[in-house]
């Protein structure tokens, strides 16, 4: 799947790209534009080393948030730094400061966690309305993949996100049971 994925992605790279370029612009970025590039390069490498870009990406995913791995780890990255440089020109001791890391090291990871819970609860309070609609239209002598698009089109987010998957998992040829 991944392997099949990665040529719709470099598809839309190019069309993203050639989108982008005006005729008669200079394609090279501004210096801010390389700075970004070259900080979210170290990030990723870093991250990568030590497995965090899998353990984030499966987090991310599962909150529902529509960000990649790197803008997570370089927003939290940033976010304690400029707190504990905040908290260092405040911090009348060092304890305060060591609270005040600690919080901002943790408040990004606790907010994360919040949302994943959030939509759990969703989808479990969605979940037996959802398996009636998919039952309906089975007896109504639709396909399984007809009734799960059947469902899309019945539910809310975060339950239909994720029959749209399937859907889509399924289409490009991965096995039902897996999508």
């Amino acid at each position: 799947l991944r392997d099949q994925m990665k040529f719709y992605d470099a598809a839309w790279k190019r069309l993203r790209r050639a989108s982008a370029e005006e005729p008669g612009e200079p394609t090279e970025k501004s210096w801010s534009g390389q700075a970004k590039d070259k900080f979210l390069k170290v990030v990723g490498y870093i991250a990568r080393q030590h497995g965090f870009t899998e353990l984030v990406q499966l987090k991310l995913e599962q909150a529902g948030l529509p960000l990649r791995p790197l803008e997570f780890i370089s927003f939290h990255f940033l976010f304690t730094l400029i707190l504990g440089m905040v908290a260092s020109a405040f911090a009348r001791n060092t304890g305060t400061l060591i609270i005040a890391v600690g919080m901002a090291v943790a408040l990004p990871i606790l907010i994360l966690h919040i949302l994943i819970s959030r939509r759990r609860a969703r989808f479990h309070e969605q979940l037996p309305d959802t398996l009636s609609v998919i039952a309906g239209s089975i007896r109504a002598g639709y396909s399984f993949l007809q009734a799960i698009s059947v469902a899309v089109e019945e539910t809310s987010p975060p339950m239909s996100t994720e029959f749209k998957r399937v859907l889509a998992e399924a289409r490009l040829g991965l096995p039902l049971d897996e999508a």
